[in-house]
């Protein structure tokens, strides 16, 4: 039972080491200049707050949505 935790753990430490240096890199690449970030983040921030202070969908009689 000790071998297999031990196991589970080493891998969670992997996953964890390897997902945040894949995350960094992203931000910190030197391919993405300052007007590539500008072209894909401005209509990206603007969509993620539109769909989140937009309005909800209004439920119609039979269950699904509009």
């Amino acid at each position: 039972m000790r071998i297999p935790l031990m196991l589970a753990l080493a891998g969670l430490g992997a996953q964890l080491s390897d997902g945040s240096r894949g995350m960094a890199y992203g931000v910190t690449s030197p391919d993405a200049g300052g007007r590539v970030v500008a072209r894909i983040g401005v209509p990206g921030t603007v969509g993620a707050f539109a769909a989140v202070w937009g309005p909800a969908p209004t439920p119609t009689p039979e269950g699904s949505t509009r």
